[in-house]
Parts: structure tokens; sequence; C-alpha cells
């Protein structure tokens, strides 16, 4: 059983009394690098591991070979497979093992860590659900298992990799509610006539996305990103459409008054009005009520 008062007291491989360290290579660098900080990161008895600004846990490559009990080379390579096989439906041996294992854990991105930029340093962040499928492997499936990944897993299995490197590090997550329900408090019933709040369109997600599991904190509340996708494509409209009627100026009077404001559909989702100012041109884009953008 763990002792909690030492969470980190995972076996590691020794080789003659000595622990076993991969050279430093570099990780296949083709993911890019993720816009999250990294909130606390240490070695803890020989096994490199972080959280990072939203409260995800993750071990670094180095970390995750020592916990395995394999050489970091091997990490790397089985990493390259995953990149290198990713969608394709014909695969075999250890590549057959990690699409079968992370697909039935709902993983599909591309890589099998995130690189994220840290003090002028590159780091390769591997996930929870990868770093058991990991253990798992060369606990059970390799054709080289190894005490140290048996172990390993069997502890982590009762303890959970989340909270065994939130003890390791210290780390408590704050309410994963208590960002949402602070916004909630804050913008209830702010919005002016004639515009819609962003984030009271996106609680549906972030509710649903809450009670999956996503650590929530002011990183990972969506709605200024959302609002800025927005943003954009009403500039780009406005522009178009600020060309499109300079070009027929010379032809054709805009007949639109500030009684009847011209609308375009925004994607289909938002009647967008839009007033003419005093000099011909086009005005603040105004989102009618009761006319939010749709999922």
């Amino acid at each position: 059983m763990l002792n909690l008062s030492k969470p980190a007291t995972l076996f590691i491989k020794r080789i003659n009394g000595l622990i076993a360290k991969s050279p430093r290579l570099p990780a296949t660098p083709r993911q890019l690098r993720l816009d999250l900080g990294i909130e606390v990161e240490r070695d803890v008895n020989g096994i490199e591991m972080g959280v990072l600004e939203n409260g995800m846990t993750y071990l670094t490559q180095r970390g995750l070979s020592a916990i395995c009990g394999a050489a970091r080379s091997t990490i790397q390579e089985i990493s390259k497979e995953w990149e290198d096989n990713f969608g394709l439906d014909l695969q075999r041996g250890r590549s057959l093992y990690f699409s079968d294992y992370l697909r039935q854990a709902g993983y599909d991105d591309p890589t099998l860590y995130m690189e994220i930029e840290h003090n002028g340093t590159t780091h390769y962040a591997y996930p929870e659900v990868v770093c058991m499928a990991f253990i798992e492997f060369f606990a059970f499936e390799a054709q080289r298992t190894n005490d140290t990944a048996q172990r390993n897993f069997r502890k982590l299995a009762r303890y959970g990799l989340n909270q065994f490197i939130y003890d390791a590090l210290g780390y408590k997550p704050t309410d994963k509610w208590v960002y949402f329900n602070d916004r909630v408090t804050i913008l209830q019933d702010s919005s002016p006539d004639g515009y819609f709040i962003v984030f009271k369109e996106t609680t549906g997600m972030v509710v649903d996305l809450i009670r999956a599991g996503l650590p929530v904190n002011d990183k990972t509340i969506p709605d200024i990103s959302v609002g800025k996708c927005w943003s954009k494509h009403w500039k780009t409209a406005a522009s178009a459409k600020t060309t499109m009627i300079a070009s027929s100026s010379s032809t054709t009077t805009p007949t639109t008054t500030r009684n009847q404001p011209a609308t375009r559909s925004c994607r289909g989702h938002i009647p967008i009005a839009r007033y003419p100012n005093s000099d011909g041109g086009l005005g603040t884009n105004i989102c009618r009520p009761n006319t939010p953008p749709t999922s």
C-alpha cells in the first residue's frame, strides 16, 4: 500500500545500485506547443512530474521512462510510431495495443504528449491516460515485461496517477465549479438590450466538460476564446461588405436607412445589423436580441 506521507515512492529501475538514466534524447517535435504554462514541476524520487495551469497532471518523457522501467529511447520510439500510424486501420504489435487502449479511453490526439515551452526549455508532457497505457504495456504486454512497471501499475491502479502526482507535489486543485460559478454571478443579467453574453451561450458546453472531469480554472473557461473567434469573423465580414459597397457606390446608391438596417446572417446563425455611418461607411455590428450563436 502506498505511504501517503511519502507518495512518490514508486519503483524505478536500478543497475548496480544506480538509477538507470537514459541519455537526453529530444522528443519528436511534431506537436504544436500548448498555450498553457506549468504550475509546478519537480523531480520526486527520480520521477519527473508536474501539473499544468489548468490542473492537468503529467509525467515528462524521462519520468515516464523511469516509472515504466524502460529506456527513454523506447518511449520516444513508441511516440514516433503513434504519430506515423495515426489514423491508419492496419496496425499490429505494440502499435495495435496503444491504438486500442487509447481510443477505448477516448484519446484521439495525433501525438502522445503535449509540447510546452517553460523558462526557455521545451517540455514533453505525457497526460495521465497515456502514462497508464505505457505502464500497463511494460507491465503485461511488452515482449520483455519488468517488475518495475508491474509494481507501479498495481499501486497506481488503486491510488490513481492524478492523485499520486498531486500528493507528491503538494498540489491542491481548486473546486472545479468555483470559476464557473463566479463568472455566472458576475455576468448574471448584465448584457444591455441588443447584445448577448458569450459566456452564457457557452455554459452548456462548460458544464458538460466539468461533469466529464475537465479541470476548470481561469485558464479553461472558453468565453474569451469564443468571443475572439466571433470578433474575427465579424471584422472579416464587415471588411468584405465595405469593399463590396465601395466597388458598387459609383453605380448604386445604398437604400438602407437607420430605421431599416441592412441585415446579414453570420454563418446562418446570427442576423447582424449594420448601420451606415454619416460618411457612408458601416457602423458597429450589433447582435440582435434572442439570436445567440448555436454550437
